[in-house]
């Protein structure tokens, strides 16, 4: 028996972008585990449909609990900032208490669905029927902390600055690693794909052109397709089920870049909302500040602005590389779908598919890089403004 960790939800991360500024969870992690048979298992672990259906049923039981935890914590964190002591251990203590009971019944619905789905897609899989599933979940926690109006008060500059700010940079970082995970595996198997790709074309070729193999095969107004060449030659065709797996197995990386990109979108356009907010700060205390005070707060908050546009077209090249990245999803589907059925011209599909450019993974990375640099000059940028007006906040 195997024993899968099949998913794994870093909590604390998601969390984090829900714009936290005193209320923390720290390591909270919740894992879907499946139990089952290696044979079972070496199947199923590189079946990217499978795979695909498992991530949106867990993340359809998870939703609604990680819900339900963010507005139970987002009201403990509009409160904190007038916590006592007294006061912050007893709502540290009920969220602990809230967190842990929403993911243990996520976590059950999930590896209850899972179980379900395992039960319906094996029928009609003869060799997976006389297999069976057992799936949990794991939690893990580290706790909860609240920092209070007294901690803040005596913390260093850097917790004067704009909380949700920094928190939504430290998450927008962690974000942007996950894209250029992603786009870098999206390359790496399209490089694998084109060579399939080639080489199935250069087979398809060379039998096509056999005149026995012509013979055998009622030429309509299709060409031979590999279908047709794989019956008459009475054996499976080199690669084709590879190929058609790696297609899919490339189109789930898309899917998963293009996901973790719309939220790293989103965070760093939350963070204007942030900094507007925070200018208006200081046009709100101009009055009262000490002229030094004042130009080096407003030079600091034109320098976050001028950060925050940089972000902004950096995220603008990674949504084109995604769609250049959905392009070559495109053609590698049509190149292995016309060899397949024997569509005529097959040949030129498969020409396109194989002379795609394999860049996504380069523009991202690059872009990523340069919006990590951004989000932590952004984190020293409102450190700095935070400094200003430490006797403001």
């Amino acid at each position: 028996m195997k024993k899968w960790t099949a998913l794994r939800y870093d909590v604390s991360k998601m969390l984090a972008g829900a714009g936290l500024q005193r209320v923390k969870i720290e390591g909270l992690t919740l894992e879907l585990t499946v139990e089952l048979d290696d044979a079972a298992y070496a199947k199923l672990a590189k079946d990217p449909v499978w795979i695909q259906k498992m991530t949106d049923k867990a993340n359809a039981k998870l939703r609604p609990a990680l819900d339900r935890l963010i507005q139970k914590v987002k009201q403990a964190d509009q409160k904190a900032m007038n916590f006592d002591a007294k006061t912050a251990d007893i709502f540290t203590k009920d969220i602990d208490t809230t967190a842990r009971a929403e993911m243990a019944e996520a976590g059950k619905q999930m590896a209850a669905e899972v179980d379900r789905l395992f039960e319906d897609y094996k029928k009609g899989q003869k060799e997976l029927l006389k297999f069976r599933v057992k799936s949990g979940a794991k939690i893990t926690m580290n706790g909860v902390a609240i920092v209070g109006a007294v901690a803040v008060a005596g913390a260093t500059h850097g917790a004067l600055a704009p909380a949700s700010i920094v928190a939504i940079a430290r998450s927008g970082i962690v974000i942007a690693q996950e894209v250029a995970k992603w786009a870098t595996s999206a390359d790496q198997i399209a490089v694998l794909i084109k060579g399939e790709l080639k080489a199935l074309g250069t087979f398809m070729s060379t039998n096509m052109a056999n005149a026995d193999v012509k013979k055998k095969i009622k030429q309509g107004a299709k060409e031979i397709g590999l279908g047709a060449l794989s019956a008459v030659l009475g054996a499976e065709i080199p690669n084709l089920k590879n190929c058609r797996g790696h297609i899919e197995v490339h189109k789930v990386d898309i899917s998963k870049l293009e996901k973790e990109s719309h939220q790293l979108a989103g965070l760093i356009h939350g963070t204007y909302d942030e900094q507007a907010k925070w200018q208006a700060k200081v046009e709100k205390y101009k009055a009262s500040l000490k002229e030094a005070k004042l130009l080096a707060a407003k030079a600091a908050a034109k320098t976050a602005a001028k950060i925050l546009d940089h972000l902004i077209q950096s995220t603008i090249a990674i949504n084109e590389a995604i769609e250049r990245a959905k392009v070559r999803q495109e053609k590698f589907e049509e190149a292995i779908n016309a060899m397949s059925e024997g569509l005529p011209g097959w040949i030129g599909y498969v020409q396109t598919a194989i002379t795609v450019v394999v860049d996504v993974g380069l523009a991202v990375g690059g872009a990523t890089t340069a919006i990590e640099q951004g989000l932590g000059a952004l984190i020293a940028v409102e450190i700095d403004v935070g400094s200003e007006l430490v006797d403001k906040v």
